[in-house]
């Protein structure tokens, strides 16, 4: 088993024995996905970081400190500091797209996926303050569907569930 662990310094967990990395020194929040039988990881940061085959490679691209990701078919979706979201592929480190798709600005909110949905659920306005509400997007186009009421509470995190629904768990008002 082999694990990487976000942080500073990032740590390598190899059978249980943590080993600090030393050929990068921050991973910020990230999200994996398996392309091609390959683990590939996708990290929050000024520049975005991926891990693939145990090398990181770096997007011309940056995110805010406070980004959160969702992997998506085989992209990674970034939060940004705007309505947009950032969508990198995950397989090339390519320029990547921004999309306008949210309907406030979120700082630090949950985000998940399903085959149908993408939920990026409150976090925090520009003021800090808690946002009570939850956007819900097509998977596919990533078009906002609908906002819907939710428990306001940012660092939270959001799980995708077997039957197709999302969870969102912990994080504080």
């Amino acid at each position: 088993e082999h694990f990487v662990i976000s942080g500073t310094p990032p740590v390598n967990l190899d059978f249980g024995v943590p080993t600090a990395r030393t050929d990068v020194p921050v991973l910020d929040a990230g999200a994996g996905l398996v392309v091609d039988d390959r683990g590939i990881g996708v990290f929050a940061g000024d520049p975005v970081t991926r891990l693939a085959d145990d090398v990181f490679e770096t997007y011309p691209v940056s995110t805010v400190a406070d980004a959160t990701a969702a992997i998506v078919g085989t992209s990674a979706v970034f939060t940004t500091a705007t309505t947009d979201l950032l969508l990198l592929d995950a397989s090339a480190t390519s320029s990547g797209s921004t999309i306008d798709a949210l309907s406030v600005i979120r700082h630090r909110p949950a985000i998940a996926a399903t085959a149908s949905h993408v939920v990026i659920a409150g976090g925090t306005d520009d003021g800090g303050q808690p946002i009570a509400t939850a956007d819900i997007l097509d998977a596919i186009t990533l078009a906002r569907i609908t906002t819907v009421p939710c428990v306001a509470r940012a660092g939270a995190s959001a799980y995708a569930l077997p039957n197709g629904q999302i969870a969102i768990v912990g994080g504080e008002p």
